[in-house]
């Protein structure tokens, strides 16, 4: 099983098909030194760095660069502040970026904003490129109440984002985070920071949100004790999250392969599914056909697609996970409401704001 393989593995082979079966598989933020773990991480910076520039000077990631610069458009769109404060709000800034605002409230998963992901060397980030940028300016984001992250990937905890936000609005977010990986950002300051493990829940004024299984993996450094190699109380582990909030459920599922843990899941009115990085990387990240799949075991009415048309991961040509998508999803029931990078879906509370706010 090949377990490393994210960002750093190119083959050029497809999955075409779907597999026959479904396996199964507040504390106060501290602002003490770095710990042992992460100066650990920053010593592996040069290494990390020399695999991310082979990454990316491989001619498949080339040829969809290409592809990318010459043939997607950046869509106008209103700022997230013009938003109806009595309906959800989705909209896709980018990767595995979603900015979701209900009720008032505002909720910003894997947050990915500056146009390289990696780790620092000598003050410079080495890793992949940015091929599109974030459908929102960074100035122009509006304030998290809650930042999700599903695990530790460089392309799904980026702390220079994650630097600028404590920044610019100290201990006024809480950051929830998987199991075994708030090391990473806990120096920051934050409202809260804590952990959840799969099915463990979390309450924000009326929007509950709660750790859901996933099949990934979790380490940021190939040393580190992962969740899915067995280490199961010391591993870094990884989550998707469901969002509670409005009468609606949402799901978030951060990355993962083909799972059956989806199953436990139902009447699902909106699943934000990754559909790349597949290419070589099966063990680790779905098909677009397989996430379809696992939106069906939720009964997902609406999908939203992510993880795709932002950086050049793994062997696929760029635009090749959407195309991908919309041939196969006419064998499903769940409807594709997105398909480009600042697209927004919205759909009605249960009840208005005024109900809730008099409520509680």
């Amino acid at each position: 099983m090949k377990q490393g393989c994210h960002y750093s593995q190119v083959e050029s082979s497809l999955h075409q098909a779907l597999p026959s079966q479904i396996f199964s598989n507040h504390q106060a933020p501290k602002t003490s030194l770095l710990s042992r773990r992460q100066f650990a991480s920053l010593a592996l910076t040069s290494a990390i760095g020399a695999v991310s520039v082979h990454v990316m000077s491989n001619p498949l990631l080339a040829k969809s660069t290409e592809l990318l610069t010459t043939k997607i458009q950046q869509p106008k769109l209103p700022l997230p502040r013009t938003y109806d404060c009595n309906a959800i709000s989705i909209q896709w800034v980018g990767h595995s970026t979603m900015l979701i605002q209900v009720l008032g409230i505002c909720i910003l998963t894997d947050p990915v904003m500056f146009d390289r992901i990696g780790l620092s060397l000598f003050g410079a980030i080495i890793g992949p490129k940015r091929l599109v940028k974030p459908a929102i300016a960074l100035e122009d984001m509006p304030k998290p109440d809650i930042i999700l992250l599903s695990h530790a990937h460089i392309d799904h905890t980026d702390l220079r984002t994650l630097e600028y936000f404590a920044e610019t609005y100290p201990a006024q977010i809480d950051v929830i985070t998987a199991k075994n990986t708030t090391d990473i950002t806990e120096h920051l300051l934050w409202r809260s920071i804590q952990e959840l493990d799969w099915g463990m829940s979390y309450e924000f004024q009326h929007v509950k949100i709660t750790a859901i299984e996933v099949l990934h993996n979790g380490w940021r450094m190939p040393w580190e004790a992962d969740r899915r190699n067995g280490s199961k109380k010391i591993g870094r582990s990884y989550n998707g999250y469901l969002i509670e909030c409005g009468g609606k459920r949402l799901v978030f599922a951060g990355d993962t392969t083909l799972t059956s843990a989806f199953q436990s899941l139902s009447d699902i009115d909106v699943a934000m599914m990754p559909i790349g990085a597949y290419t070589g990387c099966g063990d680790n990240h779905c098909t677009p056909e397989e996430a379809l799949a696992m939106a069906d075991m939720m009964q997902a009415k609406a999908f939203m697609p992510m993880h795709c048309n932002t950086f050049g991961q793994a062997g696929e040509p760029m635009k090749e996970p959407m195309q991908r998508l919309w041939t196969a999803h006419s064998l499903h029931a769940t409807e594709i409401v997105t398909h480009s990078v600042g697209q927004i879906f919205t759909l009605p509370i249960v009840q208005p704001i005024a109900y809730y706010q008099h409520h509680h």
